[in-house]
């Protein structure tokens, strides 16, 4: 009988162990990123010029103009508000403030609003509200 390595009876040569898993060799994708580099700074953006018309402080000189005008319309009129009870005072204000409003709607003229409406609010707290108060209580 001749002893082949193929046929060799119930005898079995050892195996050699499995070599320890090793985590492939890293390629380009496992590189580290480049370092950052921001971008140039640019310089900042200039404001866009001004759509026209006057500034906030025209339009507060312009709001005191419209409310001497108003009161000087109320004390002359004080007939016309003596007919027309509360709203013949307050009309004339009121036309001021719907005026400004209106203003705020159109860019060329939404700075003046501006100002005009800060004369209103003014107006109203510190003239137009203590009158209507003192008006309010001679009526009782």
């Amino acid at each position: 009988m001749s002893s082949t390595p193929d046929d060799s009876e119930g005898a079995t040569e050892p195996e050699e162990p499995a070599p320890p898993y090793r985590p492939p060799a890293p390629g380009p994708a496992a590189s580290p990123p480049p370092a950052f580099t921001p971008a140039p700074i640019e310089p900042p953006e200039t404001p866009p010029d001004r759509q026209g018309g006057l500034g906030v402080g025209a339009g507060v000189g312009i709001g005191c103009g419209l409310y001497v005008i108003g009161g000087l319309l109320v004390i002359s009129g004080l007939t016309a508000a003596s007919l027309w009870g509360v709203w013949g005072f307050v009309l004339p204000f009121i036309v001021i403030l719907v005026a400004g409003a209106v203003m705020m709607f159109f860019p060329k003229t939404r700075r003046m609003a501006t100002g005009i409406l800060i004369v209103s609010a003014g107006a109203w707290l510190v003239v137009i509200g203590p009158c209507l108060a003192l008006l309010g209580g001679m009526s009782m």
